[in-house]
């Protein structure tokens, strides 16, 4: 019988794409006399300190306000450095369109500018379950000790997750690179630095005299929102102070409005609306009578404005004039759609999506194409990151023929679902789209009925192989540790990773999230899920009589598990995955073993240097032979797939025959092209050793 346990919402693994709030921003700390700079006392920081300097003198330059600007949108730490804020750009041009100047500004820039871009990306990359991202202003937001309470727990797996006898959280944990991971010696010394930047911030932002400003929160910045929304306040009574972000959305909004702070309005949901008519309404004289605003699903995706970065790549170029990353190596923010077409009618049970604004929408593609001329125009960037959640089905024939060819150097990345064939996936590379998250989440169909994934490990197989032979990188994850599940589905899993050593690894292996508004925490009983609380840190960074059920997005819970049982095999499927990485590591990025079949004059070689075998083999294969050995179809038995199976070139998966091989795409093609109902002509394969 399966045994319960306490199960950590650790995430799925973090990706680097943008945001996905279409809300704003803004937080709220105790007041504080500002400071001169931004240097903390006593810096031990040499050439930070002159950085510090001239960047103060530089932050009151830029802030310079136009006499028509009316609004000032703050983008805090720990937002990402590569890419600008989609969300407080949307909002901006909401603004523009309604007749007010609204300006941005990049905080998270100015504090890497003063500490490093190094050091910065290194808080951004800590384990999220560390929060040490709201830790750093938990002192300035809330007047906690430094880091917040038992900082000096923050890494260990026993206080994060919470102790228990029987299981582990992950048979790994941190960054995916732990040589470069941060300290908490590192983040004690850079904590220091908080207090002045948020005094510096506030005081050339209210030096200005802005009516309105305000804070995004969605990547561990609701700590830094309310620092410096508060510091601002204090300065500046007059001053109207908002935040918004994922971080607000729906009952966080309530949590979040429970923190003290000198924060005025918070912005739940969708924003771009009720931005606008807020804005409209201070103008003329009038406060809203609630607090919280909550805003509706846009409707009509077409009718959103453009959004503009140009602030985000002159306040790069100005305050990180020599970073590590070119400007044409940033990356450009852009949505075609909300919702998720596949969750509106199948919700995922560990998706995070709220319920509310999982409706369905996109955008034409027409517009599409206007947008993306528009912004790869006026910006340095040649990668585009969609934040879609899925991209639209309905694009296959109406947006990606038309991108073919027409960006040129330019590269997309999109989320897509797992269940796509091999044109698919041409088309996805025809069109520039050279990158995409899958969410193939396990190579077990007993696993993914549990997710309501609504496909099959075999179909998941076989993305695997068409991305490998289209050249196609996805960003995927082995996923572990849910309600119900069975030792079987990762034995199955354990069983074929050796074999698979030839395509592209996971980018982790991690223990299931139960995050707020998934079915999971939604409806807990349904799956047997019971004792939700909050991850323990997030008490850590906020002040007491915060309603912490309200403000956390991730949680631990108790839940029948085979696979906490059995973290033995946990450990094995964690080790055969790291074995799998090394596979690719060892030659940056490709494969150092493989499984390919080539045309040779009228027949075909496959040839496998997988490191199965002592040495490598290759097989002469007829026109008959190769096809079956490319194809997957429901298992027959034959001679042909039952040899493929026993020489470990194909695996029977779902009750399909399903080959591992990869071959050029146009060799694919025309296979299964001659053959589609699988009429063969005579004869097999020849053996050669």
């Amino acid at each position: 019988m399966a045994q319960e346990a306490a199960v950590p919402a650790t995430g799925e693994g973090a990706l680097p794409v943008a945001a996905k709030a279409r809300g704003i921003s803004a937080s709220h700390p105790a007041p504080r006399q500002p400071r001169s700079c931004f240097l903390p006392r006593n810096s031990h920081y040499g050439r930070t300190k002159t950085r510090g300097l001239v960047m103060l003198s530089n932050v009151r330059d830029l802030l310079q306000r136009p006499l028509d600007t009316d609004v000032l949108l703050i983008v805090p730490p720990f937002q990402a450095l590569k890419y600008p804020s989609l969300g407080v750009h949307l909002l901006q041009a909401c603004g523009r369109e309604a007749g007010f100047r609204v300006q941005v500004l990049y905080a998270n820039i100015l504090l890497a500018s003063l500490m490093g871009e190094e050091a910065y990306a290194k808080i951004c990359d800590a384990p999220e379950e560390s929060f040490a991202g709201e830790r750093f202003f938990a002192r300035c937001a809330f007047g906690l000790p430094p880091l917040g309470r038992r900082a000096s727990r923050m890494f260990e797996p026993d206080w994060v997750i919470g102790p228990n006898k029987d299981w582990e959280i992950s048979p790994e944990r941190g960054c995916q690179d732990c040589r470069n991971a941060i300290t908490l010696p590192e983040l004690r010394r850079l904590e220091r630095y908080a207090e002045g930047f948020v005094d510096s911030v506030a005081g050339a932002v209210s030096e200005q005299g802005f009516r309105i400003v305000g804070c995004t929160t969605t990547f561990e910045q609701t700590a830094a929102s309310v620092a410096l929304l508060s510091r601002i306040k204090a300065l500046s009574k007059g001053t109207v102070t908002i935040l918004g972000g994922a971080n607000c959305e729906g009952d966080m909004a309530r949590g979040v409005a429970s923190l003290p702070s000198g924060i005025d309005y918070i912005f739940s949901g969708e924003s771009e609306a009720t931005f606008a008519e807020f804005v409209r309404a201070i103008a003329a004289g009038l406060r809203p009578r609630s607090r919280l605003l909550f805003g509706e699903p846009c409707k009509d995706m077409d009718a959103l404005p453009t959004p503009t970065y140009v602030e985000f790549y002159e306040q790069r170029r100005r305050f990180l004039p020599m970073s590590k990353v070119p400007a044409g190596q940033t990356e450009i923010p852009y949505e075609t759609s909300r919702g998720c077409w596949w969750g509106e009618k199948h919700h995922c049970t560990f998706c995070g999506f709220n319920e509310e604004a999982i409706a369905f929408r996109q955008k034409s593609p027409n517009r599409v194409i206007e947008e993306l001329r528009i912004l790869l125009d006026a910006h340095p960037a040649r990668k585009v990151v969609m934040t879609d959640s899925t991209m639209p089905y309905t694009y296959f024939k109406t947006l990606l023929p038309r991108l073919a060819g027409r960006l040129a150097r330019v590269t997309i990345f999109y989320e897509q679902r797992a269940n796509l064939s091999l044109p698919q996936v041409l088309s996805l590379q025809q069109a520039g789209i050279t990158s995409i998250q899958p969410g193939i989440e396990s190579l077990s169909t007993r696993l993914l009925t549990l997710m309501n994934k609504g496909v099959q490990a075999r179909q998941n197989l076989m993305l695997l192989r068409y991305a490998r032979a289209a050249g196609l990188h996805l960003h995927w994850n082995l996923l572990w540790g849910f309600p119900a599940d069975e030792v079987e589905a990762y034995e199955e899993i354990l069983a074929i990773l050796p074999l698979l050593h030839h395509l592209q690894p996971p980018r982790a292996m991690a223990h299931l999230s139960i995050d707020r508004f998934s079915p999971y925490f939604c409806r807990p009983t349904e799956f047997g899920v019971r004792n939700i609380k909050p991850q323990p840190g997030c008490y850590d960074w906020s002040p007491k009589g915060a309603d912490i059920e309200r403000i956390a997005c991730h949680f631990t819970a108790e839940y029948p598990s085979g696979a906490h049982k059995n973290v033995g095999l946990i450990r094995k499927l964690w080790q055969a995955m790291k074995r799998w990485q090394a596979a690719w590591k060892e030659k940056h990025g490709t494969p150092n073993e493989d499984l390919t079949l080539f045309r040779k004059h009228r027949s075909y070689v496959l040839v496998d240097t997988r490191h199965l075998w002592r040495k490598q083999k290759s097989y002469s294969l007829d026109e008959r032979g190769a096809y079956t050995l490319l194809t997957a179809k429901p298992y027959s038995g034959s001679e042909l797939e039952t040899w493929g199976v026993d020489e470990k070139l194909a695996v029977i998966m779902d009750g399909w025959f399903v080959p591992l091989a990869v071959a050029d795409p146009r060799i694919l093609l025309e296979l299964t092209g001659k053959h589609p109902q699988g009429e063969l002509p005579s004869g097999g394969l020849h053996y050669a050793a």
